[in-house]
């Protein structure tokens, strides 16, 4: 076989083991989906996939570029749910340490985070406000990125969804982490936040799974 038959088989090989590696971390989000339903139901609460996502990072430099700034720790979106309809884009360029999901990254430790009451004293915006919040509020936000993460004032929707973050390491090193968004109000629907119970258990879990089977060696 020549070299560039060799590269070609390569190729084949890292291609469908990639594809193969995708669909068990799509099928493993539409598992945490379909528990999200089981929990509607359960609680009589018509909820909307639509407004829900599942988002798998990665502790990975995305580019080029991120190996030129020597950029530490910055995370890079592995997949996530399709089902979203309706989204807020920041532009922010996520690392450990930077939101609820870097936050629980950095100290290895599950988050569930209703935002728009984390940051309700901050709900005009203001540098003064922001500033006034406790530190472990604001998960590694400067003011300015604040800003750009905080849904429009203009907007029908809440300051920030219900996060919940489940980091996934291997030994010391953290790989990545898996984050479920969604609306403050479906998510006390469901009995997900507050106390951590059955249900916050359970979804935890799911997370986890998904995570080790996206981000495991």
């Amino acid at each position: 076989m020549t070299l560039w038959g060799l590269l070609d088989a390569l190729w084949d090989w890292l291609s469908r083991k990639n594809k193969k590696k995708a669909q068990a971390i799509y099928i493993d989000i539409n598992v945490v989906l379909r528990e999200l339903e089981d929990l509607a139901v359960v609680n009589k609460h018509a909820l909307r996939l639509s407004e829900c996502a599942v988002k798998v990072w990665a502790v990975r430099r995305r580019n080029f570029l991120d190996w030129v700034k020597r950029e530490r720790k910055p995370l890079f979106k592995v997949a996530e749910s399709t089902l979203l309809m309706e989204t807020h884009s920041s532009g922010l360029r996520w690392r450990v340490g930077m939101g609820v999901m870097g936050t629980a990254l950095q100290d290895n430790n599950p988050l569930a985070v209703d935002v728009s009451q984390a940051w309700a004293k901050a709900y005009d915006r203001s540098k003064d406000s922001w500033e006034a919040l406790p530190q472990e509020s604001k998960f590694g936000l400067t003011h300015e990125e604040f800003l750009k993460v905080a849904r429009p004032a203009s907007s029908s929707q809440s300051l920030g969804p219900f996060v919940m973050a489940v980091p996934y390491y291997e030994g010391a090193s953290p790989c990545g982490v898996v984050a479920l968004d969604m609306d403050p109000k479906d998510a006390a629907a469901i009995k997900l936040g507050g106390e951590f119970d059955d249900a916050d258990r359970r979804v935890t879990q799911l997370l986890y799974a998904l995570a080790k089977g996206a981000l495991g060696k």
